[in-house]
């Protein structure tokens, strides 16, 4: 099919700096302005790569023999404002030859003034650009008993809000790209979070960033008040998706590892089944839960519950770990709901021998089932296994027609009613397996597609047209243009439509005014992104902005400028308000036609501090036995009334707002 229109390119978006290193795999570069003993952080990083130098003893950095590829590079450094983020290609076209040593030197300058700054831009890369003003109190947090000095970045406050996650740095420093990826791979995974204005109820937890390899990528240790998690610094290569260029088609390359490090966390190994469920419910539809094994079975083995055993904790933890690597497309497939698990030792009564067993036609919810020989065969078979078994429901239940014709054609299938399996194929080559050459060509597939994933090297090696029908039709998935008909179209007159959203957040900027023991009044604005007007402006804009007690401020923000680009809002605190980072789930934007985008919080940069060290987080507590209840007599507009007066004592440790109000409610017995 084909689109006409026209694409327009941005000016007021920010790009990064391009640098293009053709000769070059190693360079550095001075850090003019930096005072010795300041520390800095320069980052290189892309989707796959993250090197960090630390500068403070002196003023130069330097990389060296960086891989051929395309890299972020960003200075970090809070109190001063540095330039934006760069974009290096690195292109060693000359291997071999004498290194070409290239300077990039930043330029910084100190932010004046003791007031709280934060501004964010958005840019090409992942984290976008920062400046940030000091922060005086230096960011620590209790664990068990312990100071913690905390992570300090965009991303570690939404983690500690919402899992109660402390990135500490006692190990290697986390930075903002980690931080990232941990938050983003967390939201990924359905778990408990913590609501945005409740009190914290999860569990804390520290993480411990090491560049030593670890078994299964984490060590974790549970306790009753609180866990410690370290975790290598290896799973976060690949762990944000990047743009790919893979036999010359497009496509996204990423890693599943730090996922299924996480897994084991939330799970507790593959022990906490209701953890378990709750992910393969939520993210893949199906269960471990088995209301009644008589029913389910009634039309395949006809089993009762006394044939079947729970998975242990590794098992489940395998089965979510596969289930993730099918494209997000397969997640839920129509008719797969439960997965069971036969008793160690017993073989299949219908099919001796075999590891697993599908049921896509059983009933409108059917299963896998498992035998013990599924999880005794090495790592490697037992992921195919699982894809296997999912490619079954996704022939019986997802795959087209036309699809699956085209299946049987290019494997040579036809039908044989004196094969045992119904099908023969004339072809002796151009399988992956010989179970995909003997049976029929729904195995063929499932076979096909589980190394597709798994080893695609050997069916690109052994069946490449197989391999190029499942990337293209398979993976990427049928096209459909929709058309009416003329004679049931019919014409809308409207002069002045309107379907363009308001333009996406491409800037942020939080300024709090007000000394330590005095009030604060915070200012934020926003900047969106028009594309010379292609998206519009707006008529205000909306948040919530909450503490990590739950208390909170709703703002609005408005136009100071005639598109509408820019909004800005403001609202007063208490010096007694919550100290501390204070956040944001979400901005919404509307513009003057209604049309509205919304905005959470990975999609723009956010960093609120409060310095309020005259903080009173303590609720004012009801002194037991000092209520008292006096009625008295008045006149009111001539006639006799009764009136009520109602006292109590309360344990306050600091003082109450005046007038503040007090509300009793009276009740008839």
């Amino acid at each position: 099919f084909s689109v006409v229109g026209s694409i327009h390119a941005s000016t007021d978006f920010v790009k990064p700096l391009m640098e293009d290193f053709k000769s070059s795999s190693s360079f550095g570069g001075e850090i003019t302005g930096l005072k010795k003993g300041v520390k800095a952080t320069v980052t290189l990083e892309s989707d796959g790569f993250i090197q960090i130098k630390e500068v403070e003893k002196s003023t130069t950095y330097s990389f060296e023999d960086i891989p051929e590829g395309d890299y972020y590079l960003k200075l970090d450094i809070v109190g001063y404002s540095s330039e934006r983020t760069r974009k290096i290609i690195v292109r060693d076209k000359h291997k071999g030859s004498a290194k070409v040593y290239k300077r990039l030197n930043f330029s910084i300058m100190p932010i004046k003034g003791d007031e709280f700054t934060f501004h964010w831009e958005d840019d090409d890369s992942r984290t976008g650009y920062v400046q940030t003003a000091h922060v005086n109190k230096r960011s620590t947090i209790q664990f068990l008993g312990d100071v913690v000095l905390e992570a300090d970045n965009l991303s570690s406050e939404n983690l500690l809000h919402k899992y109660n996650i402390i990135l500490s740095n006692e190990g290697v420093p986390w930075r903002r790209e980690h931080a990232f990826r941990l938050l983003e791979t967390m939201k990924s995974i359905p778990q408990k979070k913590r609501s945005s204005y409740a009190k914290q109820s999860l569990k804390p937890s520290k993480w411990v960033l090491v560049n030593e390899h670890l078994t299964d990528d984490i060590q974790i240790k549970y306790g009753t008040k609180g866990n410690s998690v370290v975790i290598s610094n290896e799973v976060f290569t690949y762990a944000a998706p990047r743009m790919a260029l893979v036999n010359g088609m497009k496509g996204t390359f990423f890693s599943k590892r730090l996922h299924h490090s996480l897994v084991r966390y939330v799970t507790k190994g593959g022990k906490d089944l209701k953890s378990v469920n709750k992910i393969l419910n939520d993210r893949y539809g199906a269960t471990t839960s088995i209301p009644d094994y008589k029913k389910l079975t009634e039309n395949t083995t006809g089993d009762d519950r006394h044939s079947f055993q729970k998975f242990h904790a590794s098992e489940l933890v395998e089965i979510i770990n596969m289930f993730e690597e099918m494209p997000q497309g397969f997640y839920k497939i129509k008719g797969l709901r439960y997965l069971v698990r036969r008793k160690n030792g017993m073989e299949h009564p219908l099919y001796p021998g075999v590891p697993a067993v599908a049921w896509p036609k059983a009933q409108t919810e059917s299963y896998i089932e498992f035998m013990e020989s599924a999880f005794l065969s090495d790592i490697i078979h037992m992921h195919r296994l699982i894809l296997h078994e999912k490619t079954h429901f996704m022939w019986e239940n997802l795959f087209s027609k036309s699809i699956k014709q085209d299946w049987i054609k290019l494997g040579g299938w036809r039908k044989n009613i004196s094969d045992i399996d119904g099908w023969t194929t004339s072809k002796t080559t151009e399988f992956v397996s010989g179970y995909a050459h003997k049976k029929n060509p729904n195995e063929d597939m499932a076979e096909s597609i589980s190394y597709f994933i798994v080893n695609p090297d050997k069916l690109k090696s052994r069946a490449i047209n197989k391999y190029n029908f499942i990337k293209n039709r398979i993976m990427h998935g049928d096209h459909y243009v929709s058309k009416l008909r003329s004679d049931l179209t019919f014409e809308v007159l409207n002069l002045f439509p309107d379907y363009d959203y308001p333009g996406k957040i491409s800037a942020v900027d939080i300024k709090v005014t007000g000394a330590p023991k005095e009030d604060k009044e915070v200012t934020i604005q926003i900047e969106l992104n028009t594309m010379n007007k292609v998206f519009s402006g707006a008529k205000y804009a909306y948040t919530r902005v909450f503490s990590n007690i739950g208390t909170f401020q709703d703002l609005y923000l408005y136009p100071v400028n005639k598109s509408g680009s820019i909004l800005k809002g403001s609202f007063k605190l208490s010096k007694q308000a919550k100290d501390g980072f204070w956040s944001t789930d979400q901005i919404v934007v509307t513009d003057l036609q209604g049309n509205q985008r919304f905005e959470g919080n990975t999609d723009f940069g956010w960093k609120l501090y409060i310095n309020n060290p005259l903080s009173d987080t303590v609720k004012p507590q009801f002194i037991p036995g000092s209520l008292k209840l006096k009625v008295s007599k008045k006149k009111m507009e001539g006639r006799d009334v009764q009136v009520l007066n109602v006292s109590y004592g309360v344990n306050e440790n600091k003082e109450m707002a005046k007038n503040s109000p007090v509300y009793v409610q009276v009740t008839n017995p």
